[in-house]
C-alpha cells in the first residue's frame, strides 16, 4: 500500500479513465462537454469542494479558497468550476434527481448555527442563499433531501455548552422551515432518508428512547420506530488522556436503497490500553444478519460520498492520507483524492486527484 502511495503521489495529473472505460457506456467526446452532462445526464455528475490556497483571492482577504467544482464522472478531465471565490463551499449535497444541491457557505457562517445554506440549481445554473424566517439567512448542516427534491431535513451546529441538535425540515417553496424534534439539550440530527418517508437519525436522548444512544428510525413528524440495533454501526474509542472515559464514535452511515444495505466505516483492530487503529469499510443490511467488511486500509480514512449501480458498481469515496495538509492558508484534513472501491471485491483504484485542477491542493468534501 506504501508503493501505491508513493505512485500516486508521483502521478499527480494522471485520469485513469476515460468515458467509456468505467461501465462500457460510451459517449461521443466532442458532444460529451460539462453543460451537455447537466443538461442531458445530471446523474453522472460528481461534485468537490476543492481547495485553493488563499493567494487566489482576488481580494487579498486571508483564508483558504474552497469553489466548487463539477466533474463527468466517464470523464474527469470534463470539469468546470460552478462558484467563484465568492463561496468558500463545504459539504455539497445533491438532490435525488441531482439536478439541484444544497451547500454550506463557510463565508458567512453563523456561530452555533452553521454555515450558510444555498441553493444550486444546476441546470438553470442559479444559486440562491436561503432565507430564513427569523435569521438573516439559513444555516446548518447534516442536509438530508427528501424524495421529492421538494425540501431537505437539515440541524444546527451543537450549541457550544450543551452539545444539543434538532431536526428541522426546509419547504423549499415557502421558504420556512418547521422543528421536527426538539428536545434540549440533546442530540438529534438527520443522517439519511430512507424511502419514502423514514428518516434515519442519531440520537443520545435515552430519557424519551429508553435505548442507548446511536442510530434510529424516525416518522418524518419527529416520532421514533426503532433502534437500529447494529452494534458496528456505533463504537467507542478509548481517550488516551482519561482511559476511562469511552468516547462515541460516529462514522458515516450511508443507505444505498438498490442494494438493500448500509455502507459505513468501523474500527479495525484495538490495541488494549491504546486507541482503535486502522479503520474498515464496510456493509450490513437492514438486521444486521449480512456483514461484511475490506481489509483495514493504513494509508486512508475512507469518506463514503457515493455509490455509481451501474453494471460495475463502484463505491465513489474521499481519501485522505494520514497527515496534514499545510500550505499558505490552509490547515488540517482534507481528502487527497477521489478513488474507487468494487464492493464485491474490495479493490481499490485512484480516480480523480487534485492536482487535476491548476493551484488545487487538496478536496475539503465531494458527493455524487
Amino acid at each position: 500500500m506504501r508503493i501505491f502511495i508513493a505512485v500516486l503521489l508521483l502521478a499527480s495529473n494522471m485520469i485513469l479513465y476515460s468515458c467509456s472505460d468505467v461501465n462500457g457506456i460510451s459517449e461521443p467526446d466532442q458532444e460529451r462537454t460539462i453543460d451537455w452532462v447537466i443538461q442531458n445526464r445530471p446523474q453522472d455528475l460528481l461534485a468537490v469542494a476543492a481547495v485553493f490556497p488563499e493567494t487566489v483571492r482576488p481580494d487579498g482577504g486571508g483564508g483558504n479558497v474552497q469553489k466548487l467544482v463539477l466533474f463527468d464522472y466517464y470523464n474527469p478531465e470534463n470539469y468546470k468550476f460552478a462558484t467563484d471565490t465568492t463561496y468558500r463551499v463545504t459539504d455539497p449535497v445533491f438532490s435525488h434527481g441531482k439536478t439541484k444541491m444544497i451547500f454550506g457557505d463557510m463565508r458567512r457562517y453563523i456561530f452555533d448555527r452553521g454555515p450558510s445554506l444555498v441553493l444550486y440549481d444546476i441546470v438553470k445554473n442559479t444559486f440562491e442563499r436561503l432565507p430564513d424566517p427569523v435569521a438573516s439567512t439559513l444555516a446548518g448542516m447534516n442536509v438530508v433531501w427528501d424524495v421529492n427534491d421538494m425540501g431537505f431535513y437539515f440541524s444546527y451546529e451543537p450549541y457550544f455548552i450543551a452539545s444539543a441538535q434538532s431536526v428541522f425540515y426546509y419547504d423549499l417553496s415557502s421558504k420556512t422551515y418547521t422543528a421536527v424534534y426538539h428536545h434540549f439539550p440533546m442530540k438529534t440530527y438527520p443522517v439519511e432518508l430512507l424511502p419514502p418517508d423514514t428518516l434515519i437519525v442519531f440520537t443520545n436522548d435515552t430519557s424519551v428512547t429508553h435505548q442507548p444512544e446511536g442510530y434510529y428510525y424516525m416518522t418524518t413528524n419527529g416520532q421514533f420506530i426503532s433502534r437500529i440495533n447494529i452494534d458496528k454501526l456505533i463504537y467507542y474509542r478509548e481517550d488516551a488522556e482519561y482511559p476511562e472515559n469511552l468516547i462515541p464514535h460516529v462514522g458515516r452511515l450511508v443507505w444505498y436503497e438498490d442494494l438493500q444495505l448500509f455502507f459505513f466505516s468501523e474500527p479495525g483492530e484495538f490495541v488494549p490500553g491504546g486507541p482503535i487503529v486502522d479503520n474498515r469499510l464496510a456493509f450490513t443490511n437492514r438486521d444486521g444478519t449480512y456483514h461484511r467488511y475490506f481489509a483495514p486500509n493504513e494509508e486512508f480514512l475512507e469518506g463514503l460520498i457515493g455509490w455509481n449501480s451501474h453494471e460495475r458498481k463502484m463505491l465513489v469515496l474521499l481519501a485522505y492520507l494520514p497527515w496534514i495538509v499545510q500550505n499558505p492558508g490552509i490547515w488540517g484534513w482534507y481528502g487527497n483524492e477521489i478513488v474507487l472501491y468494487d464492493y464485491q471485491t474490495g479493490e481499490m483504484k485512484e480516480f480523480l486527484l487534485p492536482q487535476i485542477i491548476t493551484s488545487c491542493i487538496a478536496f475539503a468534501t465531494a458527493a455524487y
